[in-house]
């Protein structure tokens, strides 16, 4: 009997790393289509986009950095947190390093201190050691030193809300989500509501969370509701939260329901809560911002307003893909429209 002959290439030895010819002998392409699937652009089918991933996977192929280099590109970015400990900026990242992987980018991350000059001196770093692009998450630049950033390296900006002459820009309709929390609360029944705002003047606000309270009172007049905007250091963490509920229970009225102004301040606040004695919602509805995932587990259950931080994270990346690619030239603006998600957090007030 003739012995069977396996066609199948066979692969790198253990102690030799898998090369792109590699990868294309064994997914039966090109090295140039092997090339335009890692880079995500058009030029091959879906049914070779899964063999050629297949082989990626199966030879743990990982391009050279020093090789991408010498052709003008590092297939690497980063990205400029102000601060890792937000649960939001973190779960952002996540997606974003789902996104980056697809297009076959790596991620870096350079966590800031919440001031300008280590968020200048980070994206300095980042161009400085060749880095394709960069995304700032939050900055706390003015206007000026990010379009410079923009003018060192391709950079997508996300919740700054300027317009910017070197830069895309993404932003979240803050106006709209918050309209959207308190006609849930009134619609409720809510005639007093609450909502944990920034300090003025503090260098560590966000401007998100700046808009939010100003729609918050806006929101309150139209709605005829009697608002109460308690001030705190950092308004989007979870001490912000547990800090702004305690002031509420200094007051000589509690409202019965209460606008976080994000998840974490929301956790926060319902920690708070129960500390002194109080259930969420039966004593007072909290809602949230974010929609972080740990919200939707049943033992916390927070109404909160989803800005679809998977879709935010893919965005901010395809941005960044089409400038480094330099497929267009001009700036884009993107801003997105969030949506409420009512969970046991919220209901009609105590009689």
């Amino acid at each position: 009997m003739t012995p069977r002959i396996d066609e199948r290439p066979t692969p790198p030895a253990p102690d030799r790393r898998a090369t792109i010819a590699d990868v294309a002998t064994l997914a039966g392409v090109s090295v140039a289509t092997v090339s335009r699937v890692m880079r995500d652009i058009v030029g091959a089918t879906p049914q070779t986009r899964v063999r050629v991933r297949a082989a990626i996977d199966e030879l743990q192929y990982r391009p050279r950095a020093g090789a991408r280099s010498m052709r003008g590109r590092t297939y690497t970015m980063g990205v400029v947190v102000s601060v890792l400990s937000n649960p939001w900026q973190a779960t952002l990242v996540d997606y974003i390093n789902e996104r980056a992987d697809d297009a076959g980018f790596q991620v870096l991350v350079g966590v800031g201190r919440e001031d300008s000059a280590t968020d200048d001196a980070i994206v300095a770093m980042m161009a400085d050691h060749g880095m394709d692009g960069v995304l700032m998450l939050g900055p706390r630049l003015a206007t000026k030193a990010i379009e410079d950033a923009g003018r060192r390296l391709p950079t997508v900006v996300f919740s700054h809300y300027e317009t910017l002459a070197t830069c895309d820009t993404v932003t979240v309709d803050n106006a709209f989500g918050t309209r959207l929390v308190m006609e849930h609360l009134t619609g409720l029944g809510h005639r007093s509501v609450a909502h944990i705002g920034p300090v003025e003047g503090s260098r560590t606000t966000t401007i998100s969370a700046k808009q939010r309270a100003a729609a918050f009172v806006e929101e309150a007049q139209r709605l005829g509701v009697t608002p109460q905007l308690i001030r705190v250091e950092h308004p989007d963490a979870m001490e912000g939260g547990n800090v702004g509920f305690r002031t509420l229970l200094q007051g000589k009225r509690r409202p019965t329901a209460l606008f976080a102004g994000s998840d974490a301040a929301a956790l926060g606040a319902i920690a708070a809560a129960a500390d002194a004695g109080l259930d969420v919602p039966g004593d007072i509805s909290i809602v949230g911002w974010d929609n972080i995932p740990i919200t939707g587990l049943p033992g916390v259950s927070l109404t909160t307003v989803d800005q679809d931080g998977r879709n935010l994270g893919h965005l901010l990346v395809d941005l960044l893909v089409e400038r480094v690619e330099e497929r267009r030239s001009a700036t884009r603006s993107v801003r997105t429209a969030p949506r409420l998600v009512v969970r046991g957090s919220s209901a009609p007030p105590p009689r």
